[in-house]
């Protein structure tokens, strides 16, 4: 039997719930984690479900990321992402990343083997932190949604021992609702897997 963590120190605001749809208006000011978890519980009351409502400093993550079969990252900073990454780096643990800004979302599956496989960091730099993010340009609501979904895809599929393409950048255009397929290359001088 397996557990569900959801991590999220955020409380929820209503520019949140057009495009979270777990949450309704009753819900503002809450802490999204146990928001989540409550209303997952009540879809699924068989769940083992559990919320965890503070920022996971970097021991606390890696004691998490260690404990996990998969993680899905869909935090909205580099900062974070980086972090997350190097934590399923160091314990061998898959990782499912997603992205969306305005008309536009990405996933990506790393790991677990990170000895062959990419991670996050062969894709993005620290550099890249100056990139554009959801809050200061927008999304389209279902965007964040399809790409929820596509994660959930990729973590069943890897639970389940379906093999997948690993290392390899999906782009959605919403516009045209077509994916294009990009191949991330393993950096030799990677700081966290090479």
């Amino acid at each position: 039997d397996g557990q569900l963590v959801l991590c999220d120190f955020d409380t929820i605001d209503a520019t949140n719930l057009g495009r979270q749809i777990l949450y309704g208006p009753d819900d503002v000011g809450k802490p999204k984690a146990e928001v989540a978890a409550g209303k997952l519980a009540a879809i699924n009351p068989d769940i083992d479900i559990r919320a965890v409502t503070h920022r996971l400093d970097d021991a606390g993550l890696a004691e998490a990321v260690a404990k996990a079969d998969v993680v899905l990252d869909g935090s909205d900073n580099f900062s974070t992402r980086f972090q997350v990454n190097d934590a399923c780096v160091a314990a061998e643990t898959c990782l499912i990343t997603g992205a969306a800004i305005r008309l536009e979302g990405q996933v990506t599956e790393f790991g677990p083997d990170y000895t062959t496989s990419t991670c996050y960091r062969c894709l993005y730099r620290e550099a890249d932190e100056s990139l554009e993010n959801c809050a200061g340009n927008g999304v389209l609501s279902p965007v964040p949604g399809a790409i929820g979904a596509l994660m959930a895809v990729d973590a069943l599929k890897f639970l389940a021992g379906i093999k997948s393409r690993r290392g390899v950048l999906r782009l959605f255009d919403a516009v045209s609702g077509e994916f294009r397929a990009v191949a991330v290359t393993k950096r030799a001088n990677c700081p966290a897997c090479g």
